[in-house]
């Protein structure tokens, strides 16, 4: 049986010839194109993404290999040189993911857990990437992202006469955003997963498994965190979110967080508003929404002048 709306990629792809079951999966943001499938009691989970990555998937695959961190067996991985696509099938991974599980466990439970998942984390810190380059190609993504945000403002305000986005003061976040990215440049850039959120961790007996690894790279360890702008702010789950990331970030540096991370996280949130505006182009109604969710965190911080995460 095949429940899927975009068929022209299976029919190129022999492994889908001995699925009994294959089920097209639209949770989560990803751009890539994800099934899950099952032959007999196994189950595996099919991503395609656009290009060929089979070397970038495959050099990912094996920093996680070398470093001993859990993450989904890679069963097969190909590229379909027709449709200019690239494949990978994996093992489905059966545990629940950390968005399920702040629903179901109690506050010291889920740091246990962050802690676990910050010890993992730390392993990556063994790859550690050249500083030169990463501060030079990181200047030219900045301001891109800055000139971007200014042109689609413009862009909103000038299409939309009769309504108004909730103010924020670019200009005081630009200038905080230069002062803080002087704290990103103090440590050394060292591999990510570059998306640590709560949908990108499952836990199965204990153990934390990271998936949709295949963003990873070389960056600014803060930059990992760019989900706790969606979880720790609003919610029902709020002191459950916190202590998740709390877990993690205690984890991550042995139980001492360094207050200069505070200011690296900081740089992260404003990151993720201008990558989330550059991601979302000229759609009005997630310029709206970027800007509305934004602008709770940015007046709880003040634009995160001198701000601490108190709940660390």
């Amino acid at each position: 049986m095949i429940e899927v709306k975009d068929i022209e990629p299976i029919k190129k792809i022999t492994f889908f010839d001995y699925m009994d079951n294959i089920k097209q999966d639209f949770r989560g943001h990803s751009r890539a194109l994800r099934y899950v499938c099952t032959k007999g009691n196994n189950k595996y989970f099919v991503k395609i993404y656009e290009n060929n990555r089979t070397n970038d998937i495959n050099n990912i695959i094996n920093i996680y290999s070398e470093l001993q961190i859990s993450t989904a067996e890679m069963i097969e991985i190909g590229y379909i040189e027709s449709l200019n696509k690239t494949y990978v099938v994996c093992e489905y991974i059966e545990g629940n993911t950390l968005y399920e599980l702040v629903r179901i466990l109690y506050v010291e439970d889920l740091e246990q857990i962050g802690i676990k998942i910050g010890r993992e984390l730390k392993k990556f810190q063994r790859i550690i990437g050249d500083k030169e380059k990463f501060e030079e190609e990181f200047e030219k993504e900045i301001n891109d992202l800055i000139c971007n945000s200014i042109e689609l403002k413009k862009f909103y305000e000038d299409n939309n006469n009769n309504n108004k986005l909730p103010y924020i003061d670019m200009n005081r976040l630009f200038e905080s955003f230069s002062k803080l990215k002087e704290f990103i440049y103090i440590q050394n850039p060292t591999f990510i997963h570059n998306d640590i959120n709560f949908k990108n961790v499952i836990v199965k007996d204990e153990i934390p498994y990271f998936i949709d690894i295949d963003g990873g790279k070389i960056k600014s360890r803060a930059l990992d965190f760019r989900g706790n702008c969606w979880y720790g702010w609003t919610g029902d789950n709020l002191e459950k979110d916190r202590a998740v990331y709390r877990g993690i970030y205690k984890g991550l540096f042995d139980g001492q967080i360094p207050i200069e991370f505070h200011k690296e996280l900081a740089f992260t949130m404003i990151y993720e508003f201008l990558l989330r505006l550059k991601q979302y182009g000229k759609d009005i109604e997630q310029i709206e929404y970027s800007f509305n969710r934004f602008k709770l965190i940015f007046d709880n911080t003040c634009y995160f002048e001198d701000y601490i995460f108190e709940w660390f």
